[in-house]
């Protein structure tokens, strides 16, 4: 009789270890991918959202004198799991930034 408990037990807990696998993969898979909108100083991006989901992508247009800080040529970052990629940020160029500033020490 105990062999039949012992077999009962291990199948009982080999079940249970299936359930817990499959609750854990359906609870896992349900979590959605977010970004919050960024911060991007010295320049604007579209779309305007309050929450972007996974492989949502925005554009960056930046201020004048300023510039997409990667080579993207399409100026867009997209929203994964590790955040934005690339990081959305307008950059100074250089010389029309000296330029600027010799304005504004020589009036």
């Amino acid at each position: 009789m105990s062999a039949g408990f012992t077999l009962s037990t291990t199948r009982m807990t080999l079940l249970s270890c299936i359930v817990i696998q499959l609750l854990w993969a359906f609870c896992a898979k349900g979590q959605e991918i977010t970004c919050d909108p960024p911060a991007v100083t010295n320049g604007t991006f579209q779309p305007q959202k309050r929450v972007f989901r996974e492989d949502d992508v925005i554009r960056v247009d930046c201020n004048r004198g300023f510039h997409f800080d990667t080579d993207n040529r399409e100026k867009t970052a997209e929203c994964t799991k590790n955040g934005w990629l690339p990081i959305p940020r307008c950059s100074c160029k250089l010389l029309l930034c000296l330029n600027v500033f010799r304005h504004y020490q020589n009036p």
